[in-house]
């Protein structure tokens, strides 16, 4: 039986606290509660409009009028709870289409993009001045523990900041001109550093080829150009190291060094992972123009959790739970349109993750904590992942289906048991029924009696009566008679 009392009702399997990403493993940041955080920080539209719209007047001046108005408006509200009203985002997206329409942009993903763009370019601009980036700060360290690597640094050094300008805005503090030049120029020193130690690398393996195939150089210093394109084309540092392996182990068979391509592998996995630093950062932010909201995000919302479709949408996937699995939203963009069998080749981790993560969803179905409707949800999705993996992802179901039996199991003999009694309090009803029944003859009988005793009643009541009237009657004639025969007597007397 589902406990109602601990039963909450998710629209999307991103929505269930506590889940780490099917990739990657690490902990999802729940999207919902992350808003709401911001929604504490943002200042109301009519705060922003002169500041931060100001651009937009000259550029689409009815666009601009109408914020001016919605703002007005609702003085207290931010853009994003302004928005929350359908006609009045509508209204926004209208004029935006048809600005972009002006621009000779009409037809296809170009026209559907551009208008994205320009919308969320707006919605983003509503949430640009905000409060002091210490209580910005305050607000967002409760998801401190779901960041790694650079992102951490980034929060932290942030944090360090806003002690030194509790004042300021997160995007007064990143436009700090000694702020700028100093994680500039260590921006520089980091890819240097990065540089060297790539450049190390691949002159050890220069070295390993030169010794055993001297003839064969020249086609490896062509591959270290070819693997450094790589890093300027694919982010994902799985995928990044096992391409680079692929292409260096098809050389090895050619030139046959096969012998060599445990080493040189060891030399490429040593590879830096990315010439991009925390201080990149703060670099790309002020260059880049980022507001708070875009600080805030481009923390945060790689580990917002999204859900991946088993079966593309494109392929006719549902988006019903069931061909849901979660991910963190930085893993799900590297995913995109790649085959599963691929995907796994790049991420072998993925396959004990996601096996996982079903594992948890199942101990919370047991435990009552999701509602009915995810009751199937462990054997569908392991099907679907099974068949659309080959095999590759197959999720060990035997312990949940045991306690599901279980859990009927004792369902159904708690529910004979109240059968039992069901028909024990049946059998008792029936019996009080009979005499209840019995009961209600003999009163019937009673009172079939009571109206004959009623009748006679009435008539000897009339009787008596009538008799009553008899002697009474005798009794004034008896009187008259009396008086009569006093009469004659006196005049007998006479």
């Amino acid at each position: 039986m589902v406990n109602i009392n601990k039963v909450k009702v998710y629209d999307s399997l991103k929505r269930i606290p506590n889940l780490r990403c099917a990739c990657c493993g690490e902990k999802l940041i729940d999207y919902g509660k992350l808003r709401d955080t911001w929604a504490l920080v943002e200042r109301p539209l009519s705060k922003v409009m002169s500041k931060d719209f100001k651009w937009l007047e000259n550029q689409n001046p009815e666009l601009y009028n109408l914020l001016d108005t919605l703002a007005k408006e609702n003085p207290n509200k931010s853009i994003d709870k302004i928005m929350k009203d359908t006609q009045n985002y509508a209204k926004v997206r209208d004029l935006i289409d048809i600005e972009v329409a002006k621009t000779g942009i009409s037809e296809g993903y170009e026209f559907k993009r551009a208008a994205q763009s320009r919308t969320f370019e707006i919605l983003m601009a509503g949430r640009a001045s905000l409060k002091s980036a210490s209580l910005v700060m305050k607000k967002f360290a409760k998801f401190k523990h779901f960041l790694t690597d650079k992102k951490l640094k980034v929060f932290e050094q942030l944090q360090i900041y806003a002690e030194k300008y509790p004042r300021k805005t997160l995007t007064e503090i990143v436009n700090i001109d000694d702020i700028f030049k100093f994680h500039s120029a260590k921006d520089l020193l980091q890819r240097a550093e990065s540089r060297e130690v790539l450049d190390y690398h691949f002159n050890n393996i220069e070295k390993m080829i030169k010794k055993a195939k001297p003839e064969s150089l020249e086609r490896f210093k062509d591959l270290k150009i070819e693997v450094l394109n790589l890093f300027d084309t694919i982010r994902d540092k799985n995928i990044r190291v096992f391409k680079t392996k692929e292409i260096y182990r098809n050389a090895l068979k050619e030139c046959g060094c096969e012998k060599s391509e445990r080493k040189i592998f060891k030399e490429i996995d040593s590879l830096p992972e990315t010439f991009v630093s925390h201080d990149t950062f703060f670099v790309h932010a002020k260059n880049a123009h980022y507001n708070d909201s875009a600080i805030i995000s481009s923390i945060f919302n790689p580990k917002v959790a999204s859900v991946e479709h088993i079966i593309p949408r494109s392929k006719n996937g549902t988006d019903n739970v069931s061909n849901y699995i979660a991910m963190c939203r930085n893993c799900n963009a590297k995913r995109s349109s790649i085959p599963y069998d691929e995907f796994l080749l790049y991420h072998p981790e993925m396959k004990k993750n996601t096996e996982r993560q079903v594992k948890v969803v199942g101990n919370k179905i047991l435990k009552g904590e999701l509602t009915p409707d995810y009751k199937f949800y462990p054997m569908q999705v392991s099907l679907l992942l099974k068949k659309y993996t080959n095999g590759k992802i197959s999720p060990n179901l035997t312990n949940y289906c045991n306690k599901m039996l279980e859990k009927s199991e004792n369902a159904i003999a708690k529910n004979s048991e109240k059968l039992s009694e069901i028909k024990i309090q049946k059998a008792e009803y029936t019996k009080d029924k009979h005499k209840l029944k019995e009961q209600l003859s003999d009163i019937g009988t009673k009172l079939d009696n009571l109206d004959l005793a009623k009748d006679e009643i009435i008539k000897n009541n009339t009787f008596n009566k009538i008799v009553c009237v008899e002697v009474e009657e005798i009794e004034r004639i008896n009187i008259l008679n009396a008086s009569l025969k006093a009469m004659k007597q006196a005049c007998n007397a006479v």
